[in-house]
């Protein structure tokens, strides 16, 4: 017998208070009171990303009250909100005219008249962006028309990679998404996986005449590549990528070829946290040479140790180091479409030994129904509680827009379990367990019987 309205409310409500005393308790257990949201000073948890216990907690809050606000709201008024969302439009406004760079030296606030002065952009037209930004807490209004920087703020200074990964999501994703329906009702475009054919590269084409991929597109626009660089560090940050190195047994393997490693961003943290591993490194030449500088510059010793190999390669080419204990790819397979990735794949099954392990570190989609994310329980997903979105609905939403941003760029797209199940079969391998890290997953995996 279904719920009534009232009761999945009542639940919801529940649910909500639940989450939010686990977040306050991580918040006491940390010896750190809760932080203001006027506060421009980092908080000792703001870095502390890996806690899964209160970015589960988030989640949890996230989806619940969101859901909660859905059920009450008449319809109307929820799709108006969300059609009419152009927060992402003022962040690039801020943004790109260095608002929180204007503030950071006025922390008593600066009235709107000084700081269109500075930012060259009529007073009028950008006080109605910060009241806008101001309304959705980041930025604050001490005064009327007189702003200052809070908590969300300070991360788009332009000392901080935050600013360039914020680049990256209010200009080249927009304009792709602009043309999304376009580029899916083309009639051959639109059945394409070919990177070529993403709808970012539709507006391209039709913007400027270019043809090709992203990654093509990103060398003839090293600016640009390099806010996606920089971006990316910011990126892994956010997602909390290194929670890994808390949640898998690192310490029963001794060799660990990371597959598109870039600089190390995990593999120079994994060899200072287990002197037992050592490790390969495997990405294209340019990138390989980089790394090489960065790891000299940031644990010579483990190079001096011969705890780490530098080897230049192309995963869609050829095969990685044979034999390794454990192949790691994070945010490798999600750029590509099944093709590619299958051939990825197919050259680590390869490199693979009987007692090897491949590691796919990435997002996990779930279906919105609870009926077939039941039957995947076993293997380490977990389910929202009902009356909740069994995927976390807003908990998870970063997923969801991560996989409309792979279809935009790339033509590619994150995938749900099952999928990952269907193109391990494919290419020879077997899943063993999922580690659910409260926002991405690592999917362990073993050659096939």
């Amino acid at each position: 017998m279904s719920s009534s309205g009232r009761d999945n409310v009542q639940e919801l409500l529940k649910i909500i208070q639940n989450a939010a005393t686990e977040a306050l308790n991580e918040y006491d257990k940390a010896g750190a009171e809760v932080p203001s949201l006027d506060s421009t000073s980092p908080h000792p948890l703001d870095s502390s990303l890996e806690n899964l216990t209160l970015k589960k907690a988030v989640r949890t809050l996230e989806g619940a009250c969101e859901q909660l606000c859905s059920t009450l709201a008449p319809p109307a008024h929820t799709l108006f909100n969300r059609g009419q969302d152009y927060y992402w439009a003022c962040l690039r406004v801020a943004t790109e005219a260095g608002i929180p760079d204007i503030l950071s030296s006025h922390p008593e606030g600066l009235h709107i008249s000084e700081i269109s002065k500075v930012a060259g952009i009529d007073s009028g037209k950008l006080g109605g962006v910060l009241t806008l930004l101001a309304t959705r807490s980041c930025f604050r209004e001490v005064d009327t028309d007189v702003f200052a920087n809070n908590r969300l703020s300070v991360l788009l200074k332009s000392d901080n990679n935050f600013r360039d990964f914020m680049s990256m999501l209010t200009l080249e994703g927009p304009q792709s998404a602009l043309y999304l329906y376009d580029n899916l009702i083309d009639p051959q475009k639109g059945t394409s996986y070919d990177p070529a054919d993403s709808p970012f590269m539709y507006f391209l084409e039709k913007d400027t005449g270019y043809k090709g991929s992203f990654f093509e597109w990103q060398k003839i626009r090293p600016d640009r590549m390099k806010v996606f660089g920089r971006g990316m560090k910011a990126m892994g940050g956010v997602l909390g990528s290194n929670s890994s190195l808390n949640n898998f047994p690192w310490q029963d393997y001794t060799t660990i070829c990371d597959v598109g490693s870039g600089f190390g961003s995990f593999s120079i943290p994994l060899a200072k946290s287990f002197s037992n591993v050592k490790l390969v490194l495997h990405d294209l030449p340019a990138i390989i040479e980089q790394a090489k500088q960065a790891w000299n510059r940031e644990c010579p010793e483990i190079v001096e140790q011969g705890r780490v190999e530098f080897v230049p390669m192309n995963f869609l080419e050829v095969q990685p180091a044979a034999g390794q204990d454990v192949y790691y790819l994070r945010n490798i397979v999600h750029n590509w479409p099944d093709e590619q990735t299958k051939i990825i794949l197919r050259n680590v099954v390869g490199a693979m030994g009987k007692h090897s392990r491949l590691v796919i570190h990435e997002y996990v989609l779930q279906h919105a129904d609870r009926r077939s994310n039941e039957a995947n329980r076993g293997v380490g997903t977990e389910l929202a509680p009902p009356p909740m979105l069994p995927n976390y609905g807003m908990g998870n939403i970063r997923m969801y827009n991560q996989d409309l941003v792979m279809l935009l760029m790339y033509n590619a797209r994150e995938r749900t379990l099952q999928q990952f199940i269907d193109i391990g079969k494919e290419v020879g391998l077997e899943l063993i367990k999922v580690y659910d890290l409260a926002e991405m997953s690592l999917l362990e995996f073993r050659l096939a019987e």
